[in-house]
């Protein structure tokens, strides 16, 4: 496991910090004039992070894509982690952190001590975007099912629907594979889901496939 103590802060100029492949961030206008605006009133509030095990950027893009065309340094926590270490935190950060559950009550005072133009946009993003994620998925119609033609080594291939529902799971379909997810696994998709959709304007379908993509990188990339 890799020595965390080794951790420091500096500064850097924005060229030195090369971008992240498997990045699986995009940044639609809304959040990045939001992100201006913040900036321009506060300055730096946190640091960007880079491997240097790997030599690439893991969070931070957008702050440092800003930073070049501002022409000025950004501050990076830099640390060393392998290849497998560098992917779980590329593909987790997010997600994590939207696994937090929002004081509606504390989340509204806050926003009433805005008044900035950046504290009205934050209050236009907070406001409504779980409501259309519930719209949309109520809209999505579920067929019942009976067993598929092969089961994959007892892998959730054949389990019934009504199996699916007693279960509370999340059913997956991918050509002639059914499974099953569990709930948390669930709660901290759709969570995601909901957070970059309500703070990015991120249509769903497009952070699904990016989490696809970052955990099949993930687990193709792990042991290389």
């Amino acid at each position: 496991m890799t020595d965390n103590g080794t951790l420091r802060l500096e500064w850097w100029e924005p060229g030195q910090l090369a971008p992240n492949p498997a990045n699986w961030r995009t940044h639609p206008a809304q959040q990045v004039d939001t992100y201006r605006g913040i900036k321009e009133q506060v300055g730096w509030a946190g640091a960007l992070l880079y491997n240097e095990a790997t030599g690439r950027l893991i969070d931070g893009h957008l702050r440092r894509d800003e930073a070049e065309r501002d022409g000025e340094r950004v501050p990076v926590l830099v640390g060393s982690w392998t290849e497998e270490q560098e992917a779980l935190v590329l593909a987790s950060l997010d997600p994590i952190a939207a696994m937090a559950e929002a004081d509606e009550a504390v989340l509204g005072a806050l926003l009433q001590d805005i008044e900035a133009e950046s504290g009205r946009a934050l209050a236009a993003l907070a406001a409504g975007g779980e409501a259309e994620i519930d719209r949309l998925l109520s809209a999505i119609e579920v067929e019942p099912y009976g067993k598929t033609a092969t089961d994959r080594g007892g892998q959730g291939v054949s389990s019934t629907w009504d199996q699916v529902k007693s279960a509370t799971a999340g059913r997956v379909i991918i050509d002639d594979i059914e499974t099953r997810l569990d709930d948390e696994i669930v709660q901290m998709l759709r969570m995601l889901l909901i957070d970059e959709y309500e703070q990015r304007d991120r249509p769903i379908h497009e952070t699904l496939e990016a989490v696809i993509v970052a955990g099949v990188n993930a687990v193709a990339h792990r042991g290389t």
